[in-house]
């Protein structure tokens, strides 16, 4: 049963699964939580918005990309997330191959502190378990850390290896077909 806060937010908020209609919202919102994330990069957020549109349609056609919107009383999206299923090697751990893997969470500076995130959190866990799946991943901003937390979430201890800087406002290498 939710305590009072979490009915006080679920009437006050709704959440619900987003569509083809709400791409510019959903890009929109990955913009956002790009630009705080990475305040002093000067990165390409137009050119980024029209491919990350058309990938999300070609995902959301493929029922790969679940993601979920939340509106405030007055139906104006103020939050948003998705789950994306990406393709995994076999594991001996888990079945199947796809994984859902919890993206693109953001909520509009106002509105923060009042619960959304653990809203989208909440709908994207149960989404998961009632599809079958056996765990659920995510890369957690630094602000984003405590709410993963507190649903369960874990540290892990992926790496990586920039081998292409030119999104961080370096030159690109030659591209060798160009030699």
């Amino acid at each position: 049963m939710p305590d009072r806060k979490t009915a006080a937010v679920q009437s006050e908020f709704k959440i619900r699964k987003a569509s083809e209609a709400d791409l510019a919202i959903l890009a929109k919102q990955r913009n956002s939580m790009f630009k705080e994330m990475f305040p002093d990069l000067q990165l390409d957020y137009k050119g980024y918005e029209r491919r990350f549109k058309a990938w999300a349609r070609g995902m959301l056609r493929k029922k790969k990309l679940i993601p979920f919107v939340i509106t405030d009383a007055t139906g104006r999206p103020v939050a948003g997330g998705s789950l994306w299923l990406r393709e995994n090697l076999p594991s001996p751990r888990y079945r199947g191959t796809l994984q859902p893997y919890l993206m693109s969470m953001f909520t509009e500076t106002a509105y923060r502190r009042k619960g959304l995130a653990t809203m989208i959190v909440k709908e994207a866990i149960e989404w998961s378990k009632k599809n079958g799946y056996s765990r659920l991943t995510l890369h957690a901003s630094e602000m984003g850390e405590p709410v993963y937390a507190k649903q369960g979430f874990e540290r892990t201890t992926e790496m990586r290896l920039f081998l292409d800087t030119s999104h961080l406002g370096a030159p690109a290498p030659p591209h060798p077909s160009r030699h």
